[in-house]
């Protein structure tokens, strides 16, 4: 059964006890059960989840204490007939607002796990499962400033896609898979730019690193594409400013050029 038919339920349940509680009983009887369902609404809506059951079951048993004291002790308590009456009802509007309660913290969880993942999701590109281009540059600008710190260098890479026969759609998601293969996946990154070229960091390695890296991406694009020529060029630039942007239109000045 689907969460929120459950919970409609429940509240057709809880709402039925309510009307059938208060038909019941004297005025003293259906005020204590009011003090009553109130602590329990209000406890089990501000309790954690672990603590609901605990709470539910400890206020039954004491309502259930409570009345048959006021019942062997008191000769002006309502007939044991009402008194139990009363404590069926309340037990099951308390055992209802429990799993009310349950069912809706847990659908809260569950929403919060999917915001989560959904915030997740948005860092990448779905088609790819490349970097978001704001997702890149945070990324990159975070990486740069400790790397300005120990001294290290960096590339940026271009990795452009030359006009042919492939469907632009279907090489851009084939060179998706290939770059992502050919950088190491705990320091590098890439991304696909709106021009439809891809950006690639490279962090902490040297002109060798970027030639390992540039072999890497032939010898995985030969597993997948036919033609020997790579469909693609790649424009490279040394971080040595420690700075995203300007190593970018840096790139894009040199790709302009060429």
């Amino acid at each position: 059964m689907k969460p929120t038919v459950s919970m409609t339920i429940l509240f057709t349940i809880m709402t039925l006890c309510l009307l059938l509680m208060f038909k019941v009983g004297g005025a003293l009887l259906q005020a204590i059960s009011m003090m009553l369902v109130l602590a329990a609404v209000a406890g089990m809506a501000l309790l954690p989840t672990r603590y609901i059951f605990p709470a539910a079951l400890s206020l039954i048993l004491l309502y259930g204490f409570y009345l048959t004291g006021w019942s062997v002790f008191f000769a002006n308590a309502p007939a044991q007939l009402t008194l139990i009456s009363h404590h069926i009802l309340f037990s099951l509007f308390t055992v209802s607002v429990w799993l009310f309660f349950a069912s809706f913290k847990t659908l809260l969880a569950e929403h919060a796990a999917l915001e989560k993942q959904v915030d997740e999701l948005k860092k990448y590109e779905p088609s790819s499962m490349l970097l978001s281009i704001s997702e890149f540059e945070s990324r990159v600008e975070l990486m740069l400033t400790g790397m300005k710190r120990r001294g290290e260098s960096g590339y940026l890479l271009h990795i452009v896609l030359k006009p042919q026969v492939y469907a632009t759609a279907a090489l851009q998601k084939s060179m998706s898979g290939v770059i992502l293969e050919s950088i190491r996946a705990q320091y590098d990154m890439a991304t696909i730019n709106q021009d439809g070229s891809f950006s690639v960091f490279l962090q902490n390695t040297d002109e060798t690193g970027v030639g390992i890296v540039k072999n890497r991406l032939d010898e995985n694009r030969q597993k997948i594409m036919a033609a020997e020529e790579p469909p693609y060029d790649v424009y490279s630039s040394y971080m040595e400013e420690y700075d995203f942007h300007t190593s970018a239109a840096q790139l894009y000045r040199v790709r302009k050029e060429a």
